[in-house]
């Protein structure tokens, strides 16, 4: 089962292309080819702006919601798209009571109040967080840029309404995971990613909002990543943001007194 933001949790628990965010996306009005745009030339227009994005810096606020929990707290993050994000917790008057480390094959975590320190292969990560696994993933995730890829193996279908495109992917062979990904086309970004097993039951549900202009590119303030299977959402809301900033750098040390805990 897949249980969302677990290593970021049990830290809170235990509490460039511009550099900020800096007005609301304009109203725009669709493109005058909507909706007849191919499955390809959305795929082409998302992906042209998310190759404009390599890192990014964020400050901003993380809350976790499920069955047993209702917690935030505040959060400071460093990511590449392509293998690395690194995140700080902040408790009560910005008291650092947390890091953790997402690399390209490893995760590590250290709970700085109880001096306990985690670590475990990249695998594991889908147990806490959804997409955790897939290099570069989260990070994606949490600036809003995704999009659907298919290589021909997956039958795809493209609907439209009156102001968004749905494409749905039918299950993988391999996993039996099947998306549905709603675009906005307007701003071309990806509003609501959902995943569902292969009876239709829902799994995991990824939501965009609050989008902003960044030099050439539009990215969310809000976004909630939904694990369905345990009903816990991770929503992160960015407060101040830089892409591409000159001075990106993980420090996260490893501290030579602390408990350690492997995660399986």
């Amino acid at each position: 089962m897949v249980r969302i933001g677990g290593v970021l949790l049990f830290v809170v628990l235990l509490s460039g292309c511009s550099n900020t965010l800096v007005r609301n996306a304009p109203t725009a009005e669709t493109p005058s080819a909507f909706p007849n745009h191919s499955f390809w030339q959305i795929q082409a227009e998302l992906a042209a702006r998310d190759s404009l994005v390599r890192t990014f810096r964020s400050d901003g606020r993380v809350h976790f919601e499920g069955p047993e929990i209702s917690q935030g707290a505040g959060i400071g993050i460093r990511a590449s798209l392509t293998d690395t994000l690194y995140a700080r917790i902040r408790g009560p008057l910005a008291i650092d009571v947390g890091r953790a480390l997402i690399t390209a094959d490893s995760i590590f975590a250290h709970d700085k109040l109880s001096n306990k320190y985690y670590y475990g292969r990249l695998a594991v990560v889908d147990q806490y967080v959804v997409g955790g696994s897939t290099p570069g993933l989260l990070a994606r995730s949490l600036l809003g840029v995704i999009y659907p890829v298919a290589d021909g193996s997956r039958e795809v279908t493209v609907e439209a309404d009156s102001a968004h495109y749905t494409v749905t992917l039918a299950p993988d062979v391999q996993t039996g995971i099947s998306e549905r990904w709603t675009i906005d086309p307007a701003i071309w970004r990806v509003v609501r990613m959902e995943e569902f097993f292969r009876d239709g039951t829902p799994y995991t549900l990824r939501e965009f909002s609050e989008f902003d202009v960044l030099g050439e590119a539009v990215f969310p303030r809000l976004v909630q990543l939904s694990s369905l299977v345990d009903g816990l959402t991770m929503t992160v809301r960015h407060q101040n943001l830089a892409v591409n900033p000159d001075d990106i750098s993980y420090p996260f040390e490893h501290p030579s007194d602390a408990e350690m805990i492997r995660l399986e």
